[in-house]
């Protein structure tokens, strides 16, 4: 380790900072468990959002669908009430289904 160097340079502002081998060796040194720990981190953190992101993409599918499938309930409902309706109006008197009472004029 008696090889290593240390240097003292100022960079243009007058800021005064280390640049050393040794600093580069300790780095290569614990690198490899950091950046190994490191490295499990961010593909951990890269699979929840992948996860979170899927997860609110099906919910917004089964929200869409949800909404789909009401509305067509609710479409279906008023054709047949149209259709009852007009059924009724069929078989009943024409005095009846302008709505005056059988008997009056």
């Amino acid at each position: 380790m008696s090889h290593l160097k240390s240097e003292e340079t100022t960079d243009g502002h007058g800021k005064l900072f280390q640049t050393s081998d040794a600093m580069a060796t300790k780095d290569s040194i614990e690198g490899p468990d950091l950046g190994d720990e490191l490295a499990q981190f961010h593909a951990k953190a890269k699979a929840r959002r992948k996860s979170r992101q899927k997860r609110v993409q099906y919910q917004f599918l089964f929200k869409a669908g949800a909404f789909l499938i009401m509305l067509m309930v609710v479409m279906i409902s008023k054709k047949i009430q149209q259709w009852y309706k007009s059924e009724d109006s069929r078989n009943l008197s024409p005095e009846a289904a302008q709505g005056k009472p059988n008997g009056e004029l």
